[in-house]
């Protein structure tokens, strides 16, 4: 029996029967390009990064036991040779913290003492120095030993003695055994006195006048000096100042007024 194309209908079967046999439904991959293989390549770093980040945040497994035994072993407190050899270092810095407060102190209490004694000082002499300026008479002006000595044309003695413009006596002079300037004030018609000291810690002092004589022979001070060693007032030291005293020196000189 034949077909339509003139062939018969048995060897159209064993055409059909050589055939290779045909997959329905399944294609071949077609092949990636390289941007494809990069993302892929990115997704599998992130991937491996995932637990580690997820361990930052607290998610991730339980670390291994030798690093928790590390850690411990850190977490533990100091020996005793540690102790052994931290107490030495920190007694020499606490000896060397003592050593230079104590010499702070020390220095502040000099600076103190200075200040406090140089200031009282300046402000007696100050006084002292107005008085002799304004002051209409003045004595000694003579030779009178021992309390008065002629040097170098120069009357050297331990006292001043003035009369103010309300015509009050008045009367400086040096106390070694108090170590004291004192002041003593009296009234022109008065017998009585005021005594009282005006600076202290003066270790010595010295009253130099210049005397010159008028035209009518009166004898008159032309200039007068004083010279003070003071040092701080032991009752004016504090605690935490110092205990030795450093005196210093003060020098002043004037004139009085022009009495012609």
């Amino acid at each position: 029996m034949a077909d339509r194309a003139g062939q018969p209908a048995n060897t159209r079967t064993r055409a059909a029967h050589c055939l290779p046999p045909v997959q329905v439904g399944i294609s071949a991959e077609p092949p990636r390009s390289t941007s494809s293989r990069r993302e892929d390549a990115r997704a599998a770093v992130l991937a491996e990064r995932r637990p580690r980040i997820s361990a930052r945040a607290g998610t991730a497994h339980a670390p291994p036991a030798a690093s928790m035994h590390r850690r411990r072993a850190r977490s533990r407190g100091i020996t005793l040779m540690e102790v052994l050899i931290a107490l030495p270092i920190i007694a020499m810095l606490l000896a060397a913290t003592a050593v230079a407060i104590d010499a702070s102190f020390r220095a502040y209490g000099s600076a103190a003492e200075d200040a406090t004694t140089q200031a009282a000082t300046r402000m007696v002499v100050h006084r002292l120095l107005g008085l002799v300026r304004t002051s209409t008479a003045h004595g000694p002006l003579e030779v009178d030993p021992p309390h008065v000595v002629h040097e170098d044309g120069l009357l050297h003695s331990t006292f001043i003695e003035l009369i103010d413009p309300q015509d009050n006596h008045i009367r400086l002079e040096y106390r070694p055994e108090s170590e004291e300037l004192w002041l003593i004030r009296s009234a022109w018609d008065a017998d009585d006195s005021v005594e009282q000291p005006i600076l202290g810690g003066v270790t010595d002092a010295r009253f130099s006048s210049k005397p010159r004589r008028l035209r009518n022979g009166t004898l008159v001070l032309e200039r007068a000096t004083m010279d003070l060693t003071v040092e701080a007032d032991p009752d004016a030291t504090l605690p935490i100042e110092s205990e030795t005293r450093i005196p210093f020196r003060v020098f002043a000189s004037t004139a009085p007024r022009k009495l012609e």
